[in-house]
């Protein structure tokens, strides 16, 4: 049974123009989604028409915030699969009480839900039992509509009566779709990644090897992630618009819809700093790399090419902010090659501390080495004053204007992307040039005022009159 809580919280709140559903939302953003989000729905045009339904691994009841005049109602979250029928909170307690009891909790649920639906759950149990893939079991298909959540999710509905539901990313339009599926409430999915389109964890777009050369943990693995994607696609089709965040994005998407419904509209609002953007004089060359550490993100490569920077950059430093899988592989480089006076492994950073970094580095460096969905660190470096080099794949060849707004590299090309890092260093009036004109862009085409305006315009256009909405499906 729902909390009656929920309904209190709602009903203090009072009527809301729009549901806008997120996986995550500040304070607890773990990336620039969350945060590009806050920063347009905080602002008039979309303040007062929205309420934020998001989820909050770490409460066991729903809640109600305020953040910047935003509304929001956090919900427990949903564990992971098999027992994404609880929240993440009561798996926790569970693991407090005895690993033991997690564990029968865990074997119990695995097995009634292989017994109750054996085509959704048979194959993810025995990929279980064979032993999961890096990064776990994809099995979205089954655990969105029978996730804890679902429940509180239709009653928050059903009371506010909304003329229009926002999904932004991925996880979240699922959880709408399904639950609007029955349902003639338009809905609006904002995309930022690749999850629509990819099987990987990791969400490249490299094509799956053929079933032929995977080992059966392998052909489980890939039956898994089928069934996921599909179950992602069909439901990203319940939406009345489907919002791509770069041309990237956009073109990866169309082979899915295959309609009028797609647009691209770059949602990344990019604040412009308060402070002074001056670099106080000082003898060392600083190249911030900012991202989660993983492979994807390629900083452990560049750091590996450390030799050939200092070769051509005598005077260099290196500061990398953001945690992830790789962090602990690179600390371990740093410290055996005894780099700790020139490379700096800050972690995970708030917004004034990497404020900080952007202001006091001379280059922004990104060498990702997959397709970026968007790219939303080059907007920040410019709004900083503050030149990329980047590898030019995915959104990044939006961002990042080649010989403009900093240099792109062709992909992969580590001798390449130190020599364009070399050339910068040696040339203070480019790096000035490249970045006044990034942070003249920011100005022009990511202020967060405009791009709520457009998102209005949006909501406006499938929201209220049946009309609007026919129009809308085209």
């Amino acid at each position: 049974m729902v909390d009656g809580r929920l309904e209190q919280i709602v009903s203090a709140i009072g009527p809301r123009r729009v549901v806008v559903i997120s996986d995550r939302y500040p304070p607890d953003a773990a990336g620039g989604a969350e945060l590009s989000l806050h920063i347009l729905l905080r602002e008039d045009p979309l303040r007062d028409q929205a309420l934020v339904v998001t989820f909050d691994k770490a409460i066991a009841l729903p809640e109600r915030r305020l953040v910047d005049g935003v509304e929001i109602v956090a919900l427990p979250m949903s564990a992971a699969w098999p027992l994404h029928r609880l929240s993440q909170h009561e798996v926790d307690r569970l693991k407090r009480l005895s690993e033991g009891v997690k564990w029968r909790k865990f074997i119990g649920e695995a097995l009634a839900l292989g017994v109750r639906r054996p085509r959704i759950h048979g194959p993810a149990l025995a990929l279980w039992i064979a032993g999961p893939p890096a990064g776990g079991i994809r099995m979205a298909h089954a655990t969105v509509p029978e996730g804890r959540g679902q429940p509180e999710l239709r009653t928050i509905l059903h009371q506010v009566r909304p003329e229009l539901v926002h999904a932004d990313n991925a996880r979240s339009i699922m959880m709408a779709a399904d639950i609007l599926a029955d349902d003639d409430t338009p809905l609006v999915a904002l995309v930022r990644d690749h999850r629509f389109t990819s099987l990987q964890f990791d969400q490249s777009l490299t094509p799956p090897p053929g079933a032929a050369g995977l080992s059966l943990r392998g052909r489980l693995a890939m039956t898994c992630a089928k069934a996921a994607l599909a179950y992602r696609q069909a439901r990203l089709k319940r939406a009345t618009v489907v919002i791509a965040t770069s041309q990237h994005v956009t073109d990866t998407l169309a082979p899915v819809l295959g309609d009028g419904r797609l647009r691209r509209l770059p949602l990344e609002p990019v604040e412009l700093p308060g402070h002074s953007l001056a670099v106080v004089g000082r003898d060392a060359f600083s190249i911030l790399v900012v991202g989660s550490l993983t492979h994807n993100k390629g900083q452990f490569q560049l750091l590996r090419a450390w030799p050939e920077i200092v070769s051509r950059i005598p005077n260099a430093t290196m500061d990398f902010a953001g945690r992830g899988p790789a962090h602990q592989a690179m600390q371990a480089f740093v410290k055996q090659q005894g780099l700790q006076s020139r490379v700096r492994m800050h972690g995970h950073l708030g917004s004034e501390a990497l404020q900080k970094l952007y202001r006091d580095c001379d280059v922004v460096a990104l060498p990702t080495l997959w397709s970026e969905p968007f790219g939303r660190v080059p907007l920040e470096a410019g709004a900083a004053g503050r030149p990329v080099v980047a590898y030019g794949s995915g959104g990044l060849v939006e961002t990042v204007l080649d010989g403009v707004t900093g240099r792109l590299i062709e992909r992969g090309d580590r001798t390449a992307f130190v020599t364009a890092l070399a050339d910068l260093a040696g040339d203070p009036e480019a790096r000035e040039r490249m970045g006044e004109a990034g942070r003249a862009r920011v100005v022009e085409a990511y202020a967060p005022m405009r791009l709520a305006k457009l998102l209005a315009s949006v909501w406006d256009e499938v929201g209220g009159r049946p009309d609007r909405r026919t129009a809308a499906h085209g």
